[in-house]
């Protein structure tokens, strides 16, 4: 897993990521950045959305509530994934 600081600045730029997109539905859609702001909005749950469904399995094993892992990868993503994979390779390996 890498290191927490990478972890949280990597965070910290995809939840700017998501501001700034959502800024986009505060101004007119005739705007570039309104028109802009919105596609990457849809962009990034379209993928997101399709990441917790792909990672599910993983989540799902981190004894964690479910809500609470699903919500993470929503917003954040592969880079929760990382953080839910090591917490499962942390549990097999006690196993």
């Amino acid at each position: 897993m890498p290191n927490a600081f990478v972890v949280l600045a990597l965070k910290i730029l995809v939840l700017g990521t998501w501001l700034v997109a959502a800024a986009g539905f505060l101004v007119p859609d005739t705007s570039s950045f309104g028109q802009l702001g919105r596609g990457l909005f849809w962009v990034l749950s379209a993928v997101h959305i399709v990441e917790c469904a792909v990672f599910y399995r993983t989540l799902a094993r981190t004894g964690r509530p479910l809500g609470f892992e699903l919500l993470n990868t929503l917003f954040f993503g592969v880079i929760h994934f990382t953080e839910a994979k090591a917490i499962v390779d942390a549990q097999d390996a006690e196993s």
